[in-house]
């Protein structure tokens, strides 16, 4: 039974593809947290360890369930190899405040802390981020620079500076679409490498509409947010309107 809880957790935290549902540590999902709370509950349960024994013997899947689940795993880790990220944003973000030396590099995600944009519109990535909203979770960005600690050591600041790209191609465009882009600071909009928009606000919100060719076209949107033009700031600057949206 020791044997089995093991694989089912390999198969669990194994990474794998970022199109799967169960694509591995850091269980970042909902269905990857009900996953893990469900398998620590049987693993503690006497009672349901023994009805699984139970049915496992008199079934007689126990011979077939231990290589089934180790092909599983298997499965999943070439599912990685193959297409690590899922669909949405390939995104690359960047702190300004002691910013990472090679600057074609992006700060690491401890969701995507092996891929390096393989397949996505970016040569490298921290992660693919299915939307780019940061209102939905406003006192918890999971901005991956806050994870680069000893770098990262101005923990008294409130509003963090950092810079965003989101690139993702758009496909099945018909004729006279609008793609609204709401925000607060600075804002670029790329489509197919041309520049189609450029907006700097930090007073207040404001939106963009941009324009999108019919068929598809690759987008990219360059974002970043700061309330002053230092790289190692000794007290927290003044703020210069509503925060980062």
């Amino acid at each position: 039974m020791k044997s089995l809880a093991l694989l089912v957790f390999l198969y669990l935290a194994m990474p794998g593809s970022g199109q799967m549902v169960w694509d591995g540590l850091p269980f970042s999902t909902r269905a990857e947290f009900a996953g893990l709370m469900l398998f620590v509950v049987v693993f503690f349960s006497r009672e349901l360890r023994r009805t699984i024994r139970q049915l496992l013997v008199n079934i007689r899947w126990h011979i077939l369930v231990r290589p089934l689940l180790v092909a599983m795993c298997a499965v999943k880790l070439l599912s990685f190899a193959w297409a690590p990220l899922g669909a949405g944003f390939a995104t690359c973000y960047r702190s300004l405040y002691q910013p990472l030396e090679d600057t074609s590099a992006c700060e690491k995600s401890y969701e995507a802390p092996f891929t390096q944009g393989s397949g996505a519109p970016l040569a490298t990535v921290s992660r693919m981020d299915k939307v780019v909203d940061f209102g939905v979770a406003p006192f918890d960005w999971n901005l991956p620079f806050i994870n680069d600690f000893p770098r990262l050591h101005y923990l008294w600041l409130e509003r963090f500076p950092f810079t965003a790209s989101f690139a993702t191609k758009v496909t099945g465009v018909a004729s006279d679409r609008i793609l609204p882009i709401y925000g607060i600071g600075k804002i670029s909009v790329k489509i197919n490498g041309d520049m189609v928009s450029h907006v700097e606000n930090y007073a207040r919100d404001f939106m963009i509409a941009i324009p999108l060719p019919e068929g598809s076209s690759e987008l990219l949107v360059e974002y970043e947010y700061r309330d002053d033009n230092l790289a190692e700031p000794e007290t927290a600057p003044e703020p210069r309107g509503p925060y980062a949206r």
